[in-house]
This record gives C-alpha cells, sequence and structure tokens, in this order.
C-alpha cells in the first residue's frame, strides 16, 4: 500500500536536509554539524543523572550574540551584530510542570566555554603546596596559683558583672510589674548571694530530674527533706524565676523600631559570655562548625525544624567549637533571613563571621556539606585557613568529572577518585553509598605515594578498604559541637517555657558550664582521665553557688504572755446572748479526740447561749458538764 502524499513529501524534505549537511554546494565533503549538547558526554550524564527539580527551566533571556559574547535581555551596542536565539533539541522541550521546558543541556555559549574551562582546571595530578604553621598558644589562658576548683572556673565566665546585671534588671523587671502589690505574695529585692543560689539550685535540679518543679519541695520524698526546702521555699524559687530578667524593661524597643533585635532580651548576657569565651581561651589548630538545637515547641517566627537532630524543633545555634574537647569558642543564634546575607549565600556568610579575627593562624576547620564549597575554601585559603569536609556534589565550581559516576551496583566498596586545583582537592569515595570532599588541608595520598585504608564490617568479618587520607581526620575532628551537646543533655537545666529567650539564657547557662568543665581538666593535669567526670563537676558547682546561704527564717521561742483566762483579777462573769456559738472547750476536746483517733460516738461540740464578758468566748454551763469552771482553773483542759 502506497504511504499518503504528504509523508512522502516530509521523507523527501529530511533526506535533502541530510544530503545537504553531507556535501557542500562545490561537492566537497564536509563534516555533519553537531550541536554542542550532542559532543560533550559528560555533561549529557551528568544532566541526565539530575532530578527534575535540580534542573532549571529553559529562559528565552539567554541569547547568543555571533561574536561569542552574551546578553541578557538587552540589544547589543553594535547593530551590525547578528542575534540569534539557539536551537533547543526537542528532549529539552519537554511539557513540565506548568507547561515549563527544561532548560537546555549545552546552555549559552559564554556558559559552555566558562564550564569547559573549570573542567580543564581540575587535574588529575597534585602538587603540594606551602601551608602556614600553626604556633598559637592554646588551652586556658590565664594561670592559677593553688588548687582548681569549679567555682573558680565558672567565675570566669559569670563575672560579677553578669552577677550584678542579673539582680538589677531582675528587681527593675519586678517592680515594674508590681510585685507584691495587694493580692500578691510580699516581694523582697534580690541579693547577688540569692541570684547564685537561684543558679545552683537550677544546677542540681538538673542533676535530679523530676517532672515539675514543686516535685523538689515535696517533703514525702525523703532524700528531699534536708535538700532545696532547707536551702530557699518553693515560693521565693517561683518569685525569682517569674521575675528573672536580663534587659531593663524601660530599654526594650517595639517591634515596629527599626533597630528592633529579636534577641534584645539576652542581648546582654549573650554579648558579655561571648567576650568571655574568646578571652579565656586559646583554641587549638583543628576546630568545626556545626548546628545545636535550644529544644522550643513554642509559636516563634524563626524556630527551625531539623530531622537529623535528636532534638527536632528548636532554635538553632551555629558554633564554632574546638574538635577535640568540644569548647564553645563563638555562636550565633540564627533567627531569621537576613537582609545583609552576603553575595555568597547564608550558609557561606555565617561561616566567614564565625571565622572573623582568626586570620593567618593555621586552622584547620572542618564542616559538613551545609557549609562546604570551592568559594567558602577559596576564601579562607587566602586568610590562611585550611578546610575539609563533605560537599553536596552540585555546588558552583564542584569539578563534573567526578559527578559522572557509576552505578552503585558497578562499583565496588572502597572506590576511590580524586582531582586537584591548585590548594584545592576535590575527592568522592564509596562505602555503602556515594561520598564527596573538599579539602584544603590534605593531600589526595600519603607521603610515601600510597593510599590509605581503613576498617569496615563486611558482614561477619572486617575488610580493609581504600580511603581517601582525610577520611580519619574528619571522623575524628567534626564531632566537637555533637561532643558538647551530649554532655549538657544528660544534666540540662533547661525547663520547658513560654518565653523563648528563657531557653536561650539557659542554654547560655549550660554553655558556661561546660566552658568552665573543659578549662578545669586542662588546668589541672591530674584531672584530665576519667577521676573527673561531668556530673561530679556540675555537682561541685551546685553546691558551691548555693554556699550557706539559707532562706528560710529562723525559729526563735515566742514570746511568753499571760493567759487571761486563768487570771482570777479579771472578772470572768457569764452571760447570756441570744446568738449561739460552739464552746471553745468542748471543740478543743473534739480536736484532740479526732488526732488521737479515738471514736466515743459522743459529740462533742456544743452550741451554747452562755458568753464569758473578760475571755469574749463561749462556754458551756449544765448539769452534765461545766466548761466555764473548766477553761479558767485547768491549764490543760
Amino acid at each position: 500500500m502506497a504511504a499518503p502524499e504528504h509523508l512522502r513529501r516530509a521523507s523527501a524534505a529530511n533526506a535533502g536536509s541530510f544530503l545537504a549537511c553531507a556535501s557542500s554546494d562545490d561537492g566537497e565533503d564536509v563534516e555533519p554539524q553537531v550541536e554542542p549538547w550532542e559532543s560533550d558526554e559528560s555533561v549529557v550524564e551528568e544532566v541526565e543523572s539530575e532530578t527534575d527539580d535540580d534542573r532549571e527551566p529553559y529562559s528565552e533571556d539567554n541569547i547568543v550574540v555571533s561574536d561569542d559574547r552574551s546578553v541578557s535581555g538587552s540589544d547589543s551596542d553594535d547593530d551590525d551584530e547578528r542575534i540569534s536565539r539557539p536551537r533547543v533539541p526537542a528532549r529539552s522541550r519537554g511539557s513540565g510542570r506548568g507547561g515549563r521546558g527544561r532548560r537546555a543541556i549545552g546552555g549559552s555559549r559564554q556558559n559552555r566555554e566558562q564550564e569547559s574551562d573549570d573542567s580543564d582546571e581540575w587535574r588529575e595530578d597534585w602538587e603540594s603546596v606551602d601551608r602556614v604553621d600553626y604556633s598559637s598558644r592554646s588551652g586556658p589562658t590565664r594561670v592559677f596559683a593553688g588548687e582548681i576548683d569549679a567555682i573558680t572556673c565558672f567565675n570566669l565566665f559569670f563575672t560579677e558583672i553578669v552577677w550584678q546585671m542579673l539582680v538589677i534588671n531582675t528587681n527593675l523587671n519586678a517592680v515594674a510589674k508590681n510585685a507584691g502589690q495587694q493580692g500578691q505574695r510580699p516581694w523582697s529585692p534580690v541579693s547577688v548571694e540569692e541570684m547564685k543560689t537561684f543558679f545552683g539550685l537550677l544546677i542540681l535540679m538538673g542533676y535530679m530530674r523530676f517532672p515539675r518543679i514543686k516535685d523538689y519541695w515535696q517533703t514525702s520524698i525523703p532524700i528531699l527533706k534536708c535538700c532545696l526546702s532547707e536551702v530557699m521555699n518553693m515560693t521565693r524559687f517561683w518569685q525569682i524565676l517569674r521575675f528573672f530578667y536580663v534587659v531593663d524593661p524601660a530599654n526594650e524597643l517595639s517591634r515596629d523600631d527599626p533597630a528592633y533585635d529579636k534577641l534584645q532580651k539576652v542581648r546582654p548576657l549573650i554579648d558579655l559570655l561571648q567576650a568571655s569565651f574568646k578571652t579565656e581561651y586559646g583554641l587549638r589548630r583543628e576546630i568545626t562548625i556545626d548546628e545545636a538545637m535550644i529544644p522550643y515547641k513554642g509559636r516563634l517566627g524563626y524556630k527551625q525544624y531539623m530531622k537529623d537532630k535528636p532534638t527536632k524543633w528548636g532554635i538553632k545555634v551555629f558554633i564554632l567549637a574546638e574538635a577535640s574537647t568540644g569548647y564553645i569558642y563563638k555562636f550565633d543564634i540564627y533567627t531569621g533571613k537576613k537582609a545583609t546575607a552576603g553575595e555568597h549565600g547564608l550558609s557561606t556568610q555565617i561561616v566567614l563571621d564565625l571565622m572573623e579575627g582568626m586570620d593567618g593562624k593555621g586552622h584547620i576547620l572542618y564542616t559538613d556539606n551545609y557549609y562546604s564549597s570551592p568559594t567558602l575554601f577559596d576564601l579562607l585559603w587566602e586568610k590562611q585557613i585550611y578546610c575539609c569536609g563533605t560537599v553536596r556534589p552540585h555546588r558552583k565550581e564542584f569539578p563534573k568529572q567526578l559527578r559522572a559516576l557509576p552505578r552503585k551496583k558497578d562499583v565496588h566498596r572502597g572506590f576511590y577518585r580524586y582531582l586537584s586545583r591548585r590548594h584545592l582537592m576535590a575527592c568522592v569515595w564509596f562505602d555503602r553509598r556515594f561520598v564527596f570532599f573538599l579539602s584544603t588541608a590534605h593531600a589526595p595520598r600519603l607521603e610515601d605515594g600510597t593510599i590509605p585504608t581503613t576498617k569496615r564490617k563486611d558482614g561477619r568479618n572486617s575488610v580493609n578498604l581504600e580511603c581517601p587520607p582525610l577520611l580519619e581526620p574528619y571522623i575524628a575532628n567534626m564531632r566537637g559541637v555533637d561532643r558538647g551537646d551530649q554532655m549538657t543533655a544528660l544534666y540540662n537545666v533547661g525547663r520547658r517555657s513560654k518565653k523563648p529567650w528563657r531557653r536561650i539564657a539557659f542554654h547560655l547557662l549550660e554553655a558556661a558550664v561546660l566552658n568552665a568543665f573543659i578549662v578545669e581538666r586542662q588546668l589541672d593535669p591530674e584531672r584530665e582521665g576519667a577521676k573527673r567526670d561531668f556530673r561530679s563537676f556540675r555537682l561541685e558547682l551546685g553546691v558551691a553557688l548555693v554556699g550557706n546561704f539559707s532562706g528560710k527564717k529562723r525559729k526563735g521561742r515566742k514570746r511568753q504572755r499571760p493567759d487571761k483566762r486563768l487570771d482570777a483579777s479579771l472578772p470572768h462573769l457569764p452571760i447570756s446572748e441570744r446568738k449561739r456559738g460552739q464552746c471553745v472547750c468542748c471543740s478543743e476536746k473534739a480536736r484532740k479526740a479526732k488526732a488521737r483517733k479515738v471514736t466515743t460516738g459522743k459529740n462533742f461540740r456544743h452550741e451554747v447561749y452562755t458568753r464569758c464578758t473578760a475571755c469574749d468566748v463561749h462556754l458551756c454551763i449544765a448539769a452534765d458538764r461545766n466548761c466555764f469552771h473548766e477553761y479558767h482553773t485547768l491549764s490543760k483542759f
């Protein structure tokens, strides 16, 4: 059966187009024209491996000029230049969501040349580079004569300035909220000694957790009979907790003010602790940056959710810590997107802010894939700060040759490949999955030119797998922040609260306690080992803060007053009234019988009309009982 006429015409047109590409007008053979996206196999593999979410839609704003220049949405200055839109292959025009097609694989000519230059810059060989040797002093900056205890190290961070600030602002807040007015419990100003006792009790409460604060004052629990209740009564503790404040209430700004700070309620404490953390300790060479979470589930604009953290919901804190000990050197509480995030993005700007003032010291910074990027590592290299960390393979300037990977089932465990660019080394390693690394602090091989190995489980057996030289240092030094979180989580002083600033303030207290413990262990060599743990340190610190303080009123002997009921000089005369009242003598007998759990079957309480004129109490005068006589003659009736 003959084909339809329109199909024959289309077939002839396609054949003519192919012949025109195969030969020129003068009969000479010409190579067929191949589009850039058809010749670059690595780019094709990369794009095919990407998900639809990673691909950018094709934009008509990018057009190519005949002299290899690219403009975006604007005409060229030279009117003679010929501007044309690049032809997009059919597969890149797919009908995506909302009618938006996928981006062209080749992109503009300038972008293709830039990608080619970046790929050519990465090489498989490695040239050693010179790095600055770390020579700064590490550890505590002060030297103490004599024995070091917990309270001495804690006072390095919670100085008298901090205590005075907390006391003054707490008393001002109590006055602003009319504490002790009519209908409320009497309020007395807090002193420095009492504020230290309050913080000491908070630390001791973290040592032994109860579901509610009032449970610590339960006298029915034998272990607590001579504990908190002997130091401060529950009413006074609740008062201090209620009116506790860090900033002067009169200096708070409204949300409409341009200078409003979301952390203004704790900003003075943050500034004081930040300064003391940096002046009292010198970091070692290996440092790390990671996030920590302050638990909070209330309503808050900058509350975050992190599925990989033990605390899923809360306030995120970016921390610069020492890798080996977990000492918190600097921190930044995340309060939302900032207008001045910088040209490099949020994650890069956070690292640059935390590393400010540490130039030229030769630190080695370990980060995870949230922060790592070639751009960041190049910026820190210029400041003589070296970096190492995992990286997301689609980061800008990451070598595309390392993205074109085989399938997992076709790769053996221990697969390792690296590329280098001047001082930067990028590599991929496969164990259970592909892991990508960047480093300016490590070479791709050992000094003798070999590749190290690491032990991994293979069923019941262990196997030695080839691995990058940076793997073991990264695993050992990336745990600094997590190590501190693990230590403070066991005995945390934080309590559930509707006020997020209070959770932040208690978290700062935990950071100071942790740093004090690290300082003590390094100042006292005998406590560097397992002889001194964090639990015993907290117990000693809490007891030292409480000291000899006692908020209980002294019990003295009551002043003996003469009992007028036994005074025979007074006119004790019985009179009869129209209104009845309970006999006080019978009521006292009934109370004593109930206390002795004596049941006689008789009603000891009687209502009578007789009242004593001198004592102004009702008393019985009857044939079977004479309470009037007993009341005025017997000392115990």
